[in-house]
């Protein structure tokens, strides 16, 4: 969720088409894992709530990211943040996995592979 929400501000506030892209295709893709797996969990019994997801909210990733605009370097800010965001996430992920029913372990791994290539994107790949 955390990952979408930083997407979705960097996508407003870039001028950047490759950057605003990048964050869009992680909007795209965070959102679809993020329903397929509230509802696998809704199907099985375990309601999540928003207030729930908000649990990650970094307020001070909002700061860093204001003050690399100020400074002209949102651009390389999000692509450093979402190379981390994602290396973290793919760990849970991974975590996750662990003893996992197969139709678990289906949503896991797409979500885990679908991670792999956000981070091969070049802005992220190129430091």
């Amino acid at each position: 969720q955390e990952i979408f929400r930083i997407s979705t501000l960097v996508q407003q506030q870039s001028r950047d088409p490759n950057t605003q892209y990048l964050a869009a295709t992680a909007q795209t893709a965070l959102a679809s894992e993020q329903y397929q797996l509230t509802s696998y969990l809704g199907k099985h019994g375990t309601k999540v709530s928003p207030a729930q997801l908000l649990v990650y909210k970094n307020a001070g990733t909002d700061t860093q990211l204001q003050t690399a605009k100020q400074n002209n370097a949102l651009e390389a800010s999000y692509d450093s943040y979402l190379r981390t965001a994602l290396a973290s996430y793919q760990t849970a992920l991974k975590a996750a996995a662990t003893g996992s029913s197969k139709t678990t372990l289906a949503i896991l791994t797409d979500a885990n592979t679908s991670s792999q290539v956000l981070l091969a994107a070049p802005e992220i790949t190129i430091q």
